[in-house]
């Protein structure tokens, strides 16, 4: 299929060269069905190419040239380039405002999308806001836009679950579950999409028990449907590996992680922002079994391929940077600090951390979660160079904004919350009642 595919994008240039709107609309199609198989790469050369014609024959102004901004967005949302598609969401938003004043499924889909970027940049009022005025209008809208709906109830799971309101998250994925198998039976990729999202919810929620069978069912369903190699079964392998890390089975994990390595690499390359976001996992499966070594060399060759490919303020950088601290400053905890060695990686591991601040400050808003991640890192490496006064009040002032904003069983703010334990412990302190 991708074989056939490429041939006929390629022929739509060579036979419709003179052509440019029928050119366009095939090519709008093509970057869809690139979308939908996981190629960004392909599919942002098809929607680059489709606004570019659209622009020249229809002006700045066309409904279809503010579509192909929100597929521009769309993809680059994909790729994790989340400051270009803001930029795309937003000029779409603003000439379909202007065109379509009540309302329309393309506006809609552009604030729904748009909503769950502004996730990715913390801002989660302006998120849920955008997910309320995309279901209400398609409900309001009605008829086909039936299917619409039930993505609003997904997407507003999705919100909800990153704004650790849980109840409200598990309310709208059921529901949007209920919708979709009363539409298109049990066996629908879109009934294994919730189903993969709810299991990240009772993942995130503590309750590992409920989200494996979740995930096994989800990912049951993609196999058969979508393919063993299909992006989506990898995203779906991904997350029920993560299940398997809270529950200890360190190995397991690692083996579906290289999976979704695997899977992803294929789907989107060898560089692409997923793959190395799962070879980030494999760091951390093997950083859990106590290989610290291997898990450091991985997290190098993640950042080095970041950093190739990445604007240098990319937070994607700083979360590979907090990693490598922490696999440094467990290395040295574990072998002790008995030569200069061990300092020199502490030092190191604080200058990550340092830059890891710098990133988030730049591109997340005041109060982002992973700030108070990075400062229980940077308050563990404080803790082994001995520096108990700064590390405990990192410690105390990081641990509560972990708590809200990710759960107080969440793995990283337990880990928080050790990290506090063994400073009390190595410091003689009390804990404040």
């Amino acid at each position: 299929m991708r074989e056939a595919l490429d041939r006929g994008a390629r022929q739509l240039e060579q036979q419709l060269g003179g052509q440019p709107e029928i050119r366009a609309t095939l090519l709008e199609t093509v970057g869809d069905v690139y979308l939908n198989l996981g190629d960004y790469a392909q599919s942002l050369e098809a929607f680059t190419t489709t606004l570019q014609l659209r622009r020249q024959v229809l002006g700045d102004d066309h409904p279809a040239v503010a579509r192909d901004r929100y597929n521009l967005g769309a993809v680059k949302h994909h790729l994790g380039e989340f400051r270009e598609a803001a930029d795309y969401y937003e000029a779409a938003l603003a000439r379909q405002r202007a065109l379509y004043p009540e309302g329309h499924g393309e506006l809609a889909d552009t604030l729904a999308y748009y909503g769950l970027l502004m996730i990715e940049l913390g801002r989660y009022d302006d998120a849920e806001q955008m997910q309320l005025e995309a279901l209400a209008m398609r409900r309001t809208l009605g008829g086909k836009n039936a299917d619409a709906v039930a993505v609003s109830l997904n997407d507003l799971g999705i919100t909800y679950r990153r704004m650790n309101r849980y109840a409200q998250a598990e309310d709208y994925y059921r529901q949007a579950l209920s919708a979709w198998r009363s539409r298109h039976g049990a066996r629908d990729t879109r009934v294994a999409m919730v189903l993969n999202n709810l299991g990240v919810l009772l993942h995130v929620s503590g309750r590992f028990e409920e989200a494996a069978p979740a995930f096994e069912e989800a990912l049951a369903l993609r196999r058969e449907l979508l393919g063993p190699g299909h992006y989506y079964t990898g995203i779906t392998i991904n997350n029920l590996a993560g299940v398997y890390v809270e529950d200890g089975s360190f190995d397991r994990a690692e083996t579906l992680y290289r999976q979704a390595v695997a899977i992803y690499s294929e789907a989107t390359g060898a560089d692409s922002p997923q793959t190395q976001s799962a070879r980030s996992n494999v760091a951390r499966a093997v950083f859990e079994q106590g290989d610290f070594a291997q898990a450091e060399q991985l997290l190098l060759d993640v950042l080095e391929v970041r950093r190739a490919s990445l604007d240098a303020g990319d937070p994607q950088i700083a979360n590979a940077l907090l990693w490598l601290a922490r696999t440094r400053a467990e290395q040295v905890s574990r072998d002790g600090r008995g030569d200069g060695a061990a300092e020199e990686r502490l030092r190191i591991a604080q200058d990550n951390i340092r830059e890891a601040q710098a990133i988030y400050e730049n591109a997340l808003e005041p109060g982002h979660w992973r700030l108070a991640l990075a400062g229980t890192v940077l308050g563990r490496v404080l803790t082994l160079q001995q520096r108990y006064d700064e590390a405990v009040a990192l410690l105390e002032a990081s641990l509560p904004v972990l708590e809200e904003k990710r759960g107080e069983r969440a793995q990283i703010t337990l880990r928080a919350q050790a990290d506090l334990a063994d400073l009390y412990l190595r410091s003689g302190r009390t804990p404040e009642p």
